[in-house]
């Protein structure tokens, strides 16, 4: 009986200690809710699914894109910059991420990525950043002039006329080339010094 007494001692201790955790005094929680702020069946769809990602993990990469394909059907719907102001007013998710939904829905049909149980919303963020990043290299290197800096320089130094480009190529060069040296002269003048103070 003792050991009873004992037991139910130390089981409403612990359930005391556990009633007691909570937010701090004085603190103020503020939770987005979910709750459509216009009677659009469009934007309550889009809410819909927006739950179903916060609590289905596994169906969120089709949840997002069903919410992008109707963000980007409201969008065409929609004056030009009302978008941003409505995504901002009906919903509690960002308008980044609406876009990057929106994005994920057009690569979906663009048939860049095929969705399986093992795809992740993640990965596929990640699979747009690198073709973003392999776009802007390929951009670069398709409008990349390659100069010869050598003939630019001579016909500098005769005063036949460049162009624009060409004489914003040629000065970038120069600068470049000009800092290049300095850097290394300092080192070597610094190596000197260091041969002289050992000298002293």
């Amino acid at each position: 009986m003792i050991d009873s007494e004992e037991e139910e001692k130390k089981r409403k201790a612990i359930q005391k200690q556990y009633a007691n955790i909570g937010p701090r005094p004085g603190t103020i929680i503020k939770k987005k809710q979910i709750v459509p702020k216009d009677t659009d069946t469009l934007a309550s769809e889009i809410l819909i699914l927006y739950k179903g990602i916060l609590t289905n993990l596994s169906n969120s990469v089709k949840n997002a894109i069903e919410i992008g394909e109707r963000l980007n059907r409201r969008k065409l719907e929609l004056e030009y910059g009302l978008f941003s102001e409505w995504v901002d007013k009906t919903f509690p998710f960002s308008l980044r991420t609406a876009q990057r939904w929106m994005e994920v829905s057009l690569s979906y049909a663009n048939k860049e990525f095929i969705v399986t149980e093992d795809t992740d919303l993640n990965d596929i963020y990640e699979m747009l950043k690198e073709k973003k990043r392999l776009a802007r290299e390929k951009l670069i290197t398709e409008n990349k002039v390659t100069y010869n800096y050598k003939e630019l320089r001579i016909r500098n130094k005769k005063r036949i006329p460049l162009s624009k480009t060409e004489s914003k190529a040629l000065l970038s060069y120069l600068t470049e080339a000009q800092s290049l040296i300095k850097t290394k002269a300092e080192k070597k003048i610094a190596q000197f010094q260091k041969e002289i103070d050992l000298l002293k």
